[in-house]
């Protein structure tokens, strides 16, 4: 897992501790300036409450990175896996040199 990954899912864990990480990719990212990656990372939560906290304001908030910024984020509505819930959320990291 790349260091922005890492610090993009503990960014997400950091809204929702008890979070359990299911997943976790990146594919690098690049435009005419910016260079970053694209990430998908599915987590699991123990119910609706948590995924609320998880999901809720999520696009709107500073999501802090140790180098770089999340530029866009969104995340899906949460599926039924098991007795918890998965909740995948894709992002666009840009990297700051």
């Amino acid at each position: 897992m790349s260091c922005a990954t890492e610090n993009l899912v503990a960014a997400l864990r950091g809204r929702v501790p008890e979070a359990r990480l299911a997943d976790a990719r990146a594919t690098p990212w690049f435009s005419a300036t910016f260079a970053g990656a694209r990430h998908i990372v599915t987590l699991t939560v123990a119910g609706a409450a948590d995924a609320a906290r998880l999901l809720d304001g999520l696009d709107e908030d500073e999501i802090p990175l140790a180098s770089g910024f999340v530029a866009d984020i969104r995340g899906d509505a949460p599926i039924a896996d098991g007795d918890r819930l998965r909740v995948r959320i894709e992002a666009l990291t840009i990297a700051e040199d």
